[in-house]
């Protein structure tokens, strides 16, 4: 009953993007690993959302790989043209106007939430035509679940309780702090090889209620070194072309089984399909060295470490400052 309390599990969900993968996984193993693992990765967006009951309604789910898409590619342009100051003022920028979308009076947290940190994750893509590669698999990996899920059968939509959400003024109060992060992280960024793991970290996890980013921050360390740890061992096994595609789509199916889950484990399943294409696809399959996964684990503790300082640190610092 514990564990029930915190995990949620969605079988639609899951056997969507399990059908999705087929085709991945026939690449993967036919013709290119990496390929395979790549057209999994766009998949991620269909996976992180809930199959809406209504056919009209799962467009959101083609019209979320296209945001996602553009978001990277964004990132990626940002990295190649941009350089340091161009990149971190521009997403310093972006940060800010999502805060303030948020407060508004119709406004959406969706951006400052989700696309900002994926903006940021993209600054990781050193190259336009990389960028424009992901782009196009978060599009038809969208585009793909998008066309599935119109052959599940409609149902009716079933009420939530609503979740405790920061008010207006929270995110009004929060903007200079996330902005600042943002910031911060993309210039600590730019000096290590891969620029968005530290951004997307920070904005993954920044809330702008101290009980969320608390929870998000524990759980994103522990899931990512769990996900690392699981990629280290399976590469130093050599493990076979069927068994890295087969273990990506289980990690795949999880995390849209699971990603309605009260407690934040998506980045255990995420980092383990990243980090799997990754070391793939730059050729380090059979040299995995412990190093190389433990420096990105230290990148997203050094996220969560400044989201600790601007997001919670210094806001109560502010806030005693104020009322003493």
């Amino acid at each position: 009953m514990v564990i029930k309390n915190y995990l949620s599990w969605n079988w639609t969900n899951a056997f969507l993007v399990f059908i999705c993968s087929i085709p991945a996984v026939y690449v993967a193993i036919v013709t290119n690993l990496a390929a395979g693992l790549g057209l999994l990765i766009g998949l991620i967006p269909a996976a992180v959302m809930t199959l809406p009951a209504k056919r009209k309604k799962r467009v959101s789910i083609l019209i979320l790989g296209i945001a996602i898409g553009l978001s990277v590619f964004i990132g990626s342009a940002l990295k190649v043209y941009f350089g340091v100051i161009g990149a971190t003022l521009a997403l310093g920028l972006f940060a800010y106007l999502s805060t303030v979308f948020a407060a508004s009076k119709k406004g959406n947290p969706a951006i400052m939430f989700f696309i900002i940190p994926v903006v940021g994750i993209g600054l990781s893509i050193t190259t336009i035509d990389a960028g424009i590669s992901m782009m196009i698999n978060m599009m038809s990996g969208a585009a793909l679940a998008f066309v599935v899920s119109l052959f599940f059968p409609a149902r009716e939509p079933v009420e939530k309780t609503a979740k405790g959400a920061p008010n207006k003024a929270a995110f009004k109060n929060f903007a200079p702090y996330y902005t600042t992060a943002i910031m911060v992280a993309t210039v600590i960024g730019f000096y290590l090889d891969h620029t968005g793991w530290i951004v997307g970290s920070v904005g993954l996890v920044m809330r702008p209620l101290r009980d969320m980013q608390e929870m998000r921050s524990i759980f994103r360390v522990i899931s990512v070194f769990i996900g690392v740890t699981l990629v280290y061992f399976v590469m130093i096994s050599g493990a076979s072309d069927i068994a890295l595609v087969g273990t990506a789509v289980l990690m795949l199916v999880l995390a849209s089984g699971l990603h309605e889950s009260k407690i934040y484990i998506m980045p255990l399943f995420i980092t383990y399909i990243v980090f799997t294409f990754m070391l793939v696809a730059d050729g380090q399959r059979h040299a995995t060295h412990w190093w190389l996964l433990s420096e990105r684990l230290l990148w997203v503790a050094s996220g969560v470490v400044i989201a600790y300082i601007f997001g919670l640190l210094l806001p109560k610092a502010f806030q005693k400052n104020r009322n003493d």
